[in-house]
């Protein structure tokens, strides 16, 4: 899954490297998933500016 390949970045970099979550499930478990894992998540279907939005906001810090 995107989440298992994201935490697998994180390990071999060290480091909490930036990712978000772009996804159709709308489901509590999963929302709560991605906030425990620091995962930003938008919903499909994505919007532009929001994708834009968010990536500038995870390039930024």
């Amino acid at each position: 899954t995107g989440t298992d390949a994201v935490l697998a970045m994180r390990h071999c970099a060290g480091t909490d490297i930036p990712a978000a979550i772009i996804t159709a499930d709308y489901s509590d478990e999963s929302i709560q998933l991605f906030q425990d894992l620091r995962m930003p998540l938008l919903n499909k279907p994505v919007k532009p500016a929001k994708l834009r939005a968010l990536l500038s906001h995870l390039l930024r810090d």
